[in-house]
């Protein structure tokens, strides 16, 4: 059995964990999920669960896929969504299912560098007389012997992928407000390692936090951590930032699909395999059609569920390939790269992806949150009187735009000359 506290797996150096996703792990019941929201709260970042990620991508409770396609196709979806939350660049406090440990990948995906994970134990008894057996398949019948054999199966896994072990039990002596005291006391543990950087202002909201660094992301870069439901995402912002593009598409991603217009000229470097699909020009390329013809040629190339796409233009360019992402093997995963200021302030954050009918714009779309979005400044640069910075929240008219350079105005930056406001 592992040692009960400051243990640190070989190779997870506490410098190395900075910033990592913390990782819960734990016979079911030992409170992973309640304790991982209030941990969550604790470091000011996102909280996932991992049992509530399959039921969001495969559309069915978690006792349905069991009664199904068993308990093997079950850990499959397990492992898919697991890696792809530890794909996601901002770091995340997620909360693994019980069993999570017993599949040989999933132990390699918590082994990764960047990953700290916390043994939540308890005892057979002490947790059968706390578990709600509803949505627990596995934990049907006779529960305390079950877990009894969960726990003499899986205590040697638990012990290999363990950072930290921390017992549920000795919060519960006086019934205070146990979770709560087991979050803070992790927390606590964490911050001592090193593992995890505190919120700015100790209290920071894991919706539009800003400060937490993102591996492979200069700091002289600006991030704020968008949270939209469920999801989480970083924005990128700052000269040169498209030069951190590879550190923000997934790792899981082998190709990538980089879709653009004619004309905007940004090229975005990747240590990948990737290919460019331009669209046609302006508003009219904004159709069905056109998602069409990118669904097709993505087919072609061989562009699969597990890759990604990266959008790189204006609004028309991000809303299409956005929402050919979301629709392209039921939805693959998209950043955007936006070169206009509207692109970067509202058309790109947020998920909004759609194209236009005869009978009305954006008619068909859907939310399809992007995994990243970085806002390269240098894209600003249209015209010899373009004076951008990182710092830049403004627009104003210098000759030809009519005025309408404003936030939420009609205005292309790449084809008018205007320059930036610093306020």
């Amino acid at each position: 059995m592992a040692e009960p506290s400051g243990v640190t797996r070989a190779g997870a150096s506490p410098a190395a964990a900075r910033a990592a996703h913390v990782v819960l792990v734990g016979l079911s019941g030992t409170g992973k999920t309640t304790v991982g929201r209030r941990l969550a709260k604790e470091l000011g970042r996102p909280f996932a669960d991992a049992d509530e990620q399959i039921e969001l991508r495969s559309g069915r409770t978690i006792p349905d896929v069991f009664a199904t396609e068993g308990e093997e196709r079950f850990r499959e979806l397990e492992t898919e969504a697991i890696a792809d939350l530890l794909d996601r660049p901002s770091p995340l406090v997620v909360a693994a299912g019980g069993g999570a440990v017993t599949r040989p990948a999933t132990r390699e995906l918590l082994a990764r560098p960047g990953v700290v994970v916390v043994w939540l134990r308890a005892s057979p008894q002490f947790l059968a007389a706390r578990t709600d057996t509803t949505h627990r398949p596995l934990l049907a019948g006779d529960a305390e012997a079950t877990l009894a054999r969960h726990l003499t199966e899986r205590t040697p896994l638990y012990a290999e992928v363990a950072d930290l072990v921390v017992d549920v039990e000795p919060f519960h002596v006086d019934e205070g407000k146990p979770k709560r005291a087991l979050a803070r006391h992790i927390a606590d543990r964490l911050r001592e390692r090193e593992a995890v950087v505190p919120p700015a202002d100790g209290d920071a909201a894991a919706s539009g936090a800003t400060g937490v660094p993102v591996p492979g992301v200069p700091a002289a870069l600006s991030t704020v951590h968008v949270q939209a439901g469920r999801v989480t995402y970083p924005v990128v912002v700052g000269p040169g930032a498209r030069r951190s593009l590879d550190a923000l598409v997934p790792a899981s991603a082998r190709r990538v699909a980089v879709v653009t217009q004619p004309g905007i000229g940004l090229e975005v470097p990747l240590d990948r395999e990737h290919a460019v699909f331009t669209i046609g020009d302006g508003e009219p390329a904004k159709t069905v059609a056109t998602v069409e013809e990118l669904c097709r040629a993505w087919s072609r190339w061989g562009l699969t569920r597990a890759d990604a796409v990266v959008a790189v233009g204006g609004g028309v360019v991000t809303d299409t390939a956005g929402f050919a992402a979301a629709v392209y093997h039921r939805g693959v995963a998209v950043v955007h790269v936006p070169t206009t200021l509207l692109g970067m302030v509202d058309a790109a954050i947020g998920g909004k992806t759609g194209v236009n009918l005869p009978e009305g714009k954006n008619l068909i779309g859907a939310f399809w949150q992007p995994h990243a979005v970085v806002c390269d400044t240098d894209a600003l640069a249209c015209g010899p009187n373009h004076a951008p910075d990182a710092n830049s929240c403004s627009c104003v008219c210098q000759d030809n735009c009519g005025g309408n350079c404003g936030i939420g105005s009609t205005c292309n930056m790449s084809t008018c000359t205007c320059s930036v406001v610093i306020d």
